[in-house]
This record gives structure tokens, sequence and C-alpha cells, in this order.
């Protein structure tokens, strides 16, 4: 019998030794206290900027199950909102959804306008998510509403960066940068730099969009130097992966200055990947490896873009996080393809096609009353592999 068994046989219960007085074990049984709520909410917190964002749901999940017990429906409401920003992040737009309307209705017990207009604008932001329009624009208007009786700056401009993105969504660019302009403005002066970046990233799109190239590149760098400005965080690397695929936008456009943006987009999709890895965030990793290797896959180098493909596939792998996952897969098979190796391209995408069932559900859910967008988005993976069955 080996050492190990023997000594796995020599335990009691709980893993201590069975010769061991039985008033240990009996201390061992004492039931260990609950968990502070307001200490899961911080553990909550630090686990969603590090990208455990299943650490961090489960964290909030408890923090509003506590709050209920407390009778402490403003905390419960708070904890339900960012247990919805968990989900959202996972994948679990209807898990959400769910959230967000139970903190919703506990908005009533309180009866706090500005927190009201907080959820909503939330809600808002959620069926935006899932590209119900619709009922997004009800809530988010509602939430300006409110945001804007109760004089609350920070909070305005949180919804109009998001009536923003409803905008744009629509194709209503005018409108959108309009939206983005008073956003960026009101967040500056309520002092929230991560909501000034995200509305002055936003504006830059809108302006490529309408063809304003200069007005889009001041936009652009200025959101960029408000980001070197920001603590090492997940905001940090999501605001970098954002700069680095706008700035990649905004090389083709025509500019003059096409080597000197591709050289600045690398460069920030390659500082939210090292700063993804150091932090242990696999899934952020996943996408500022994948859409560098998008980056240099635009440009022809295919050896490249396929080592940072590899990258991007291996964290995804890591993190299991299927939702990105399939998209590297679908890139590594066109890289592959590019390079006229049909068989490992089309066991690339096959790959990719094994990973979308896992999501499928998922990814429909997010696209909820806009089947017509949800098929776009993924019809081009199955065409491209059965063109290549097709080539064989």
């Amino acid at each position: 019998m080996s050492r190990a068994l023997l000594c796995l046989l020599s335990l009691g219960p709980f893993g201590l030794p069975a010769w061991l007085p039985a008033t240990i074990h009996a201390a061992t049984d004492s039931p260990s206290p609950a968990p502070n709520p307001d200490t899961l909410m911080q553990q909550g917190a630090s686990a969603y900027q590090r990208g455990a964002f299943d650490q961090a749901l489960n964290a909030w999940k408890e923090a509003a199950q506590r709050y209920e017990e407390a009778g402490r429906p403003k905390d419960q409401s708070r904890a339900l909102v960012q247990a919805a920003q968990a989900s959202q992040a996972l994948g679990h737009p209807k898990l959400a959804l769910q959230q967000l309307d139970l903190a919703l209705a506990l908005t009533q017990q309180v009866g706090q306008p500005a927190w009201t207009a907080q959820v909503l604008d939330r809600l808002g932001r959620a069926y935006l998510s899932t590209r119900q329009f619709e009922a997004s624009a009800q809530f988010l208007g509602h939430a300006r509403d409110i945001a804007q009786t109760v004089g609350d700056p920070a909070l305005t401009a949180a919804v109009l960066n998001d009536l923003g993105i409803l905008g744009a969504l629509e194709g209503r660019y005018d409108e959108a940068l309009a939206s983005y302009r008073e956003s960026l403005s009101l967040a500056q002066t309520a002092g929230q730099d991560s909501l000034a970046i995200r509305a002055g990233l936003n504006a830059g799109r809108a302006a490529l969009r309408l063809g304003r190239h200069d007005e889009a590149q001041a936009w652009l760098d200025e959101a960029s130097q408000r980001i070197q400005g920001l603590p090492p965080s997940y905001d940090k690397a999501s605001a970098l992966i954002s700069l680095g695929t706008a700035l990649g936008d905004a090389r083709r456009t025509g500019s003059e200055k096409k080597d000197e943006i591709l050289l600045r987009a690398a460069g920030s999709l390659q500082e939210a990947a090292a700063m993804a890895d150091q932090q242990g965030d696999g899934r952020t990793a996943s996408y500022a490896w994948g859409y560098l290797g998008r980056l240099y896959e635009s440009e022809h180098r295919y050896e490249e873009a396929a080592r940072l493909t590899r990258r991007a596939t291996f964290s995804a792998q890591a993190a299991g996080a299927p939702e990105s996952l399939y998209r590297w897969q679908w890139q590594s098979g066109r890289l592959l393809s590019a390079q006229h190796d049909t068989a490992a391209a089309i066991a690339a995408y096959q790959r990719a096609v094994g990973s979308l069932q896992a999501v499928r559900q998922s990814l429909a859910a997010g696209f909820a009353g806009d089947g017509l967008t949800f098929r776009n988005t993924i019809k081009p993976v199955y065409i491209e592999l059965t063109d290549l069955l097709l080539c064989q």
C-alpha cells in the first residue's frame, strides 16, 4: 500500500488525524459566521476589476441575499445591479435582466429618485445589449428625465452616453455624437474619468462613421491621454482595447498617417494584453491578443497574426470563455486559409463551430428580437467552412 494511501486511511473526519481527541473533532463542527455583505461587495468589486467575473457574480449574489435577510432593500438592489453587470460580462443577458427587474422593484421600497434612475439606466443598457431598442429607449429616456430633474451630472452623463450608443446602433450618428459630447462634458464636471473616456471613444467612433476623420482623431487622442491616467485594472485594459480597435478603424479611413496610427493601435492592444495577463484576466487578455491578431491580419501579415491568434485562443481556453474562444478559432481558420493550408483551416473552423454550439443560446439571447443580426453575426463561420469543404 502506498504512503499516500496510508496517510489518507489514517485521517479521520475533516482531514484530521484519527487519533486526535474527540473534542478537537467536535470543535470543527461549529458553523462559521455568515460573511458580512459589505465585505462581499468589496470582494466582488475587486474580483471584477481583475476580470474574475464569475467570482464577482457569486460574491454579489450572496451579498444580495444577506442584505435581503437583514431587511436592507437599497443595498440589496445595489448588489443585484452589480451582479447583473457581472452576468452581462459572462454572456448571460437573460439573467442580467432578471436581476435588474428585481432591483427596480426594490427601488419602490427605497423611494430615492436618483437610485431609481441608475437602475433604469442599467436596464436600458441591458436591453441595448440584447438589441431590444424600443425597450431600451423607454428605460433610458425615463432615466434621463429623472437624472436631469434631480440635477445629478454624473448620472445624467452615464445615461446620455448610453443614449448615444442607442442612436449609433440605430444609425443616427449625428444624434449619437451630440449625446456623447454632452456626456463627456458632464462627466468631466463630475470628475468621472472612466465615463469621460468611454464617451470620448464613442464620440471618435461616431465621427468616423460621419466621415469627420480629423475630428475623430482628436476625440481618440484626448481619450488616449485620459486612459494613461487610470490605474492598472479591468477598466483600463478594456479602455485600451476600445482605443486600439477604434484606431484600427481610423487607419482604414484614408488617413495620411496610416503607419503611425497602426503603431498606436498595436501599442494600445499590446498594453491591454500585458496588463490583463499580469492581473490573471484571461478573458480580457484573449480579446486584446485576438484583436491585435486581427489588426495584423488586415495588414496581410499572416504569420504574426497567427502567432497572436494562438495566444488569444490559449487565453480564452484557460479562462473558460467560449464566447471569446470561437472568435479566435474562426480567425485562425481565416489565417490558415489565406496561407493555403486548407486541411488545418477546416479543422480550425470546425473547432469554432463546436465552441459556437456551447454559447449559441446565450448569443441568440443577446440578439433577442433581431434574429437577422444574430444570423449575420455567426453565419459567416458556417459559410466559410462550407466553402473550404467544397474546395477540397
